[in-house]
């Protein structure tokens, strides 16, 4: 799939987000509550795929249990082209 840049941006604004509020670290769903409508559900849908696939990646593979890396690698994905 496709995604537009604007949904590629929002979706990499709730990783990064995430990645520096401890108090929102994987909690991408409360980011988006707090970003509005200025955030697509499409950019959440997408935030949350990376994120998985990086926790998937991160802390499964190479034992790494920070919850901000694996959302800084999920922005990392999304701003790289990544696709689900």
């Amino acid at each position: 799939m496709k995604y537009s840049k604007k949904v590629r941006d929002g979706a990499a604004l709730i990783c990064a987000i995430a990645a520096s509020t401890p108090s929102l670290a994987n909690a991408y769903r409360s980011t988006k509550i707090e970003l509005g409508a200025s955030v697509s559900h499409e950019s959440l849908g997408l935030a949350l795929s990376a994120w998985v696939y990086a926790r998937d990646v991160l802390m499964e593979r190479f034992g790494m249990s920070d919850t901000y890396q694996v959302d800084a690698e999920a922005e990392a994905l999304i701003r790289t082209g990544w696709t689900p």
